[in-house]
């Protein structure tokens, strides 16, 4: 059975108070010979309690993340008659102090427990229960002796959170509380107890929120990610380009001539700047529409007819490598969208608990925005690809593939207008240079591949 006894919390009006009981404490308990083990919470409050002791001319070692290398040989001594460690939260769960020091000797340790054993200090209380419990746990092990005290003061952050500075000054009006005097009450180690569970109730919660944010994000990734390796996998994608460009020239249709809407509604003339401009297709919609007889469904499908055409023109020019430059065009877009989106999903996790304050759930007001930022990105990706695609040209010298320039790309934010900038230039260019020694080795493999598919 377990024989520890457990002290009530003693509770100071400030931390130079409560660093002076637990140097006394110390004092008192060393002179028995009982072994004394200190927790604290930081290397700070080790560093300070070890000076103390110095002024005291008390022997003692500190065990901290800066004297890590000692760890073992101090925990092997810790449990030496009259010895004293000051330790952090390194000294924790998992560490088992032998009373009597290592090597074991029977006679030190049969002294050491007829003192009492072990004599477990600590310096506050951690914002979690258990690890105070962990550190308590370090005594009267196996059924030895052992025992415990925790040192608290009005100053430490636990304590700020629940008795903040009025309940400083209403002990010393009111209780007549005077410096050096300590609180000691099962109420106090109770009431204090209750307060961890409220801030462990509450970490908790931060925790499972971050989690369900993460939550959407990995569903956004692993639809994503399945994507990529399809494309990755396949040694044709015509037929997802041409199914992109069905889609994305059915929603621009849509946009500058929608069906619902009057004919002198149409922006005619800014779609066929945006065909221009976008897919490098100059063209008369209106005389098509006329043709059809304004039928829009036919004239849509006209127009995808038309780039489809001029599209695998360019396709069947430089058949033995154009697959492989829509794959790689691809997966750029897909990948660089993806780092934009994952940007704009940051900021947005980092504003929205402000949602709140208009009596909003943030965490379904975040699932709902980040769903709909999905099915844009999902929208950009087929965009991009196809204007890239479109405007992509192949010039022929000789048998290198060279690299497009435009791949060397840097990721830009949320609110930026494109993934590719192409302000300055007329489109992105392929050139096929001599072959000579140095040069682009995956595009040297790419072409030598290309190649013997010729052969066969």
């Amino acid at each position: 059975p377990m024989i520890r006894l457990d002290g009530e919390d003693k509770i100071y009006l400030s931390l130079e108070e409560k660093y002076n009981a637990i140097i006394e404490n110390i004092i008192e308990v060393n002179k028995k010979g009982n072994p004394i083990l200190v927790g604290t919470i930081s290397v700070e409050t080790s560093e300070l309690i070890s000076k103390k002791l110095k002024d005291k001319k008390i022997d003692h070692r500190v065990l901290n993340a800066r004297q890590n290398e000692q760890e073992a040989e101090i925990i092997a001594q810790a449990g030496r008659l009259g010895s004293v460690t000051i330790a952090t939260n390194m000294a924790g769960r998992g560490t088992d102090i032998v009373l009597g020091g290592l090597p074991e000797d029977s006679e030190s340790k049969k002294q050491v427990l007829n003192i009492g054993g072990l004599h477990v200090i600590g310096t506050e209380r951690h914002e979690s229960r258990r690890i105070d419990n962990q550190l308590r746990g370090r005594c009267a092990r196996q059924g030895d002796p052992g025992s415990t005290q925790f040192f608290l003061s009005l100053e430490d952050p636990l304590m700020q959170i629940f008795a903040p500075d009025r309940m400083k000054n209403l002990m010393k009006s009111i209780g007549g509380m005077q410096p050096g005097e300590a609180i000691e009450h099962r109420m106090l180690t109770n009431a204090i107890e209750r307060a961890q569970r409220r801030v462990e109730g509450r970490n908790f919660d931060i925790r499972k929120r971050i989690l369900e944010f993460d939550d959407v994000l990995n569903e956004q990734r692993n639809v994503i990610y399945a994507q990529r390796k399809e494309i990755l996998n396949e040694t044709n994608i015509s037929e997802l380009v041409r199914t992109m460009r069905v889609d994305v020239m059915s929603n621009q249709f849509q946009k500058y001539l929608p069906e619902y809407e009057i004919e002198s509604n149409w922006k005619i003339k800014d779609f066929e700047q945006i065909l221009e401009k976008e897919h490098d297709l100059k063209t008369d919609v209106k005389t098509i529409l006329d043709n059809q007889e304004l039928d829009l469904e036919k004239t849509n499908l006209e127009l995808i007819g038309i780039l489809e055409k001029k599209y695998e023109e360019k396709a069947n020019e430089h058949k033995d490598i154009f697959s492989e430059i829509e794959k790689q065009i691809v997966l750029q877009v897909i990948d660089q969208s993806w780092k934009n989106h994952i940007n704009s999903l940051e900021q947005l996790r980092q504003n929205i608990g402000f949602r709140s304050y208009a009596g909003k759930d943030p965490r379904l007001e975040y699932k709902r925005e980040s769903f709909e930022m999905f099915q844009v990105l999902l929208e950009d990706i087929k965009f991009e690809s196809i204007r890239y695609l479109s405007k992509v040209t192949v010039s022929s010298n000789a048998n290198t593939l060279s690299e497009p320039e435009s791949k060397k790309l840097v990721s830009k934010h949320a609110d930026a207008p494109s993934l590719f900038d192409s302000k300055n230039i007329e489109g992105p260019e392929i050139r096929e240079k001599p072959k000579v020694e140095e040069g682009n080795r995956k595009l040297r493999r790419m072409q030598a591949k290309a190649n013997r598919k010729k052969r066969r």
